[in-house]
């Protein structure tokens, strides 16, 4: 299970990944991007379909 602190902290990680990407070669640059937008992905699925503490009681 994904809290919002989770996704929180997949998107601050996609957005190292996208720093990263910007100074690396072009293929690991790739690379990195399509994995800070699977990060990305992920969090907002968790953003979509989280359900508050007060629901699941």
């Amino acid at each position: 299970m994904r809290t919002d602190t989770h996704a929180r902290l997949l998107r601050e990680r996609a957005g190292e990944l996208d720093q990263l990407a910007a100074s690396a070669p072009a293929p690991v640059g790739r690379r990195l991007t399509a994995n800070a937008a699977r990060l990305r992905d992920t969090a907002d699925t968790h953003d979509a379909t989280a359900q508050s503490a007060k629901d699941i009681a």
